[in-house]
């Protein structure tokens, strides 16, 4: 399945938004008023489910023309696209975010058709799967490494370019050392148990 790349998981689901208002209420701008509100720090929904690589909200209003020799597309609807790479299967992560998140999912897919809501879990996993896309090119940036193994690797980075820069004008001999000290500090759990061997 092209969903899935070792243990990581591409899921894309388009939804339409309900055209025009109910009771005075815009459906399109109330939805991009609640999508704002996730672009202060620390205010997305996705930083509550474990294994996220990344997620992020897109509103599609049109699609643009190509030019000839295409022929224009025109939407049925304004959609609401929710893509996201994560850790493990589709089922569990969709679990997730109606239990961990089901505010803001709430706020944001009342504006969107068939929504069912977030307290029947089957009608929930239907409602994404029913509008979810095959992802039929993974643009995955890390092949086959877990969220936590990113971040290790990336926390390490981090520290290496400090330690880089923490070793300017130091002698050779210096130098040596620290590094040494660095590696054993930072070698991963894996690469420790080998050197023990």
């Amino acid at each position: 399945m092209s969903n899935i790349n070792k243990q990581s998981y591409a899921f894309t689901a388009l939804t339409p938004i309900i055209a025009g208002q109910t009771d005075g209420m815009v459906h399109l701008a109330a939805l991009r008023a609640v999508l704002a509100g996730f672009d202060r720090p620390d205010a997305s929904p996705f930083k509550q489910l474990p294994g996220t690589h990344f997620a992020r909200f897109t509103v599609l209003e049109d699609v643009p023309q190509l030019g000839l020799p295409t022929d224009a597309d025109v939407l049925q609807s304004k959609y609401l696209m929710l893509e996201a790479d994560f850790d493990g299967t589709r089922d569990v992560w969709l679990d997730a975010l109606r239990t961990r998140t089901a505010d803001a999912v709430t706020a944001v897919y009342r504006h969107c058709l068939g929504f069912p809501g977030v307290h029947d879990a089957a009608a929930f996993r239907a409602y994404f799967a029913k509008c979810q896309l095959e992802t039929t090119l993974d643009f995955s940036p890390f092949d086959g490494d877990t969220l936590p193994a990113v971040q290790r690797a990336l926390d390490t980075q981090r520290r290496f370019v400090g330690f880089v820069h923490a070793m300017q004008g130091r002698s050779a001999e210096q130098l040596q050392a620290e590094f040494r000290r660095f590696l054993a500090e930072h070698a991963s759990p894996a690469a420790r148990a080998g050197a023990r061997s």
